[in-house]
């Protein structure tokens, strides 16, 4: 796996910050039932074992949780056909800012990480 897909479009590393990515990829269906139920009390949304796994937000629809279907960043990326927010003419703008804001503990990462030069991703 590329060093870009270990990462979603606005940055955040997906295993590290990211408690969906990491749960599916262990593909423990106890822990992925838990984490469920605790989304839906956390929520107030019922969610299913199915809405909780992801692969990552490049992913198609269908390999993704709810959550990133429904991320602002992710839609405008992949609409505007860029593999993360730092390939945008865009960036940094008030979407992604606002997420940074949002996950503050994880924000120095996802910007260094949107500010590596194109060709340099392993």
């Amino acid at each position: 796996m590329s060093r870009e897909r270990t990462r979603g479009m606005c940055g955040l590393s997906c295993a590290d910050d990211c408690s969906n990515y990491s749960l599916t990829k262990r593909n423990d269906p106890k822990e992925l039932e838990t984490s469920a139920k605790q989304w839906s009390l956390e929520d107030g949304t019922e969610y299913t074992v199915k809405d909780i796994i992801c692969l990552g937000c490049w992913e198609d629809d269908e390999k993704v949780a709810s959550c990133a279907r429904k991320c602002a960043v992710r839609g405008c990326a992949r609409g505007k056909g860029v593999d993360n927010c730092g390939r945008c003419v865009e960036y940094p703008c008030y979407t992604i800012k606002e997420l940074f804001n949002r996950y503050s503990a994880s924000a120095e990462g996802m910007v260094q990480f949107l500010n590596i030069p194109l060709g340099t991703m392993k």
